[in-house]
């Protein structure tokens, strides 16, 4: 049976809309109502409740394909509903492994943050990128302030371009997320990487901590349409750009716009409601693409 009452309770810890709650609630209905469905939510979690399965990956997997093939309910509602019942024993991993309270709060933010953006979007309540969740769950993606960051390798050697650093392939760094949190105030950013300097830091050899991040808001053609003073600019002031994309396979423009209708043909509908929203839409009407780059940070320990 879907657990309504931690349902409930987790959307009011993280202040959930009315209309979220009822959706999930609505959801956890859905998945009663259909036998296999249920078997698969009650088999996996009982696999991550007792650790059979710390790393969801292959469970959301296997659930969300199944989901997506029953139409009566919105998939994207159940993918949400997925994490949320999951976040009750996650917590207690947390606590095992000495990661405070807090720390489980800053990651379970993040199902908010995607819901938004899923309901911005698509108008439902929900997730449409469940894939990106699991690392959380299995703690190898940890939430500290403004920024979230998980460790990783480069895969190929990287030279700045302004000629400050060349880092070789294998090369450990701290892979940088950027949540849809609300404003990029610089403050922020500064605070949490100082954060996570001292939380990796016993993963690097020397005085210092690599950062990287791969964004479109590292896209250097933002330079040329927004202030100096603007957070964006501020954010990409703290790099050394590597790597630069002029278009990002994984078409970014609906973080900019809350909407997937961006082809040529829709352009004009695009919202003008801020100033990067009316200089990205001047720019991809003048027949420019999205792009993103790959930037460097060393913070000293």
């Amino acid at each position: 049976m879907m657990n309504k009452a931690y349902i409930i309770k987790f959307c009011e810890e993280f202040d959930y809309p009315e209309e979220a709650v009822k959706t999930l609630c609505d959801a956890a209905d859905f998945v009663e109502n259909e036998p296999t469905l249920c078997k698969m939510f009650e088999d996996f979690l009982d696999d991550y409740n007792t650790d059979k399965a710390p790393d969801p990956t292959a469970h959301f997997t296997e659930m969300t394909a199944y989901a997506r093939s029953l139409t009566a309910f919105p998939y994207e509602s159940v993918d949400l509903l997925f994490y949320v019942l999951h976040a009750e024993h996650l917590e207690e991993v947390y606590e095992k492994a000495g990661l405070s309270r807090d720390l489980w709060h800053n990651a379970m933010n993040d199902l908010y943050y995607k819901m938004v953006e899923c309901h911005d979007c698509k108008g439902i309540w929900g997730t449409f990128v469940g894939h990106w969740f699991p690392e959380f769950f299995s703690l190898k993606r940890v939430a500290l302030g403004r920024l979230q960051y998980q460790p990783n390798y480069l895969t190929e050697d990287i030279k700045t371009q302004d000629g400050k650093y060349e880092l070789k392939k294998g090369q450990i760094f701290i892979d940088t997320h950027i949540p849809s949190s609300g404003k990029l105030d610089i403050g922020d950013v500064k605070a949490s990487l100082k954060m996570a300097t001292e939380y990796f830091g016993d993963k690097f050899e020397g005085d210092h901590v690599w950062f990287g991040c791969e964004s479109w808001l590292l896209f250097d053609k933002h330079r040329e349409w927004l202030p100096a003073t603007s957070g964006i600019v501020q954010f990409m002031d703290l790099f050394s750009l590597g790597i630069v994309f002029e278009v990002n396979p994984s078409n970014d423009l609906w973080r900019i716009f809350n909407t997937f209708e961006t082809s040529s043909a829709d352009r004009h509908k695009l919202p003008e409601d801020t100033l990067l929203r009316r200089k990205y839409k001047d720019f991809l009407t003048a027949g420019g693409k999205q792009g993103s780059a790959f930037g460097i940070i060393k913070m000293m320990k």
